[in-house]
């Protein structure tokens, strides 16, 4: 069951780490995707971070992606069995788009109007 889209790199806060972890030991058939949209050298150390975070085992199913054109970008998110926003932020046009195709959006309740 492939899910969760994250399409910019600063909304994966360090404090968040523990909830995608969370997420993985919920099904193991879950599986997430990044698209970090960052600088080479910033996606390396989001990607270093999380791998940490999240040990082997819950790496092994992160998925690093590339920026993609518009149509692939939607038949990848028709693949998925659901997005998340992140905690701090909202899901703005990735979730938009999901809601579009017919893939539901997992939200977490935050502290902020972005939220």
């Amino acid at each position: 069951a492939d899910g969760v889209i994250v399409r910019s790199g600063y909304k994966l806060t360090p404090d968040q780490d523990a909830r995608w972890a969370g997420l993985l030991d919920l099904d193991p058939r879950v599986q997430l995707h990044l698209t970090p949209n960052l600088v080479p050298v910033g996606e390396q150390v989001l990607q270093t971070r999380l791998e940490a975070a999240l040990g082997a085992a819950r790496a092994a199913r992160l998925h690093w992606h590339a920026l993609m054109p518009f149509d692939a970008y939607c038949a990848h998110i028709r693949r998925m069995q659901f997005i998340a926003d992140t905690e701090h932020f909202s899901g703005g046009v990735s979730s938009a788009d999901a809601l579009a195709l017919g893939v539901p959006v997992l939200t977490i309740e935050g502290t902020t109007m972005r939220a």
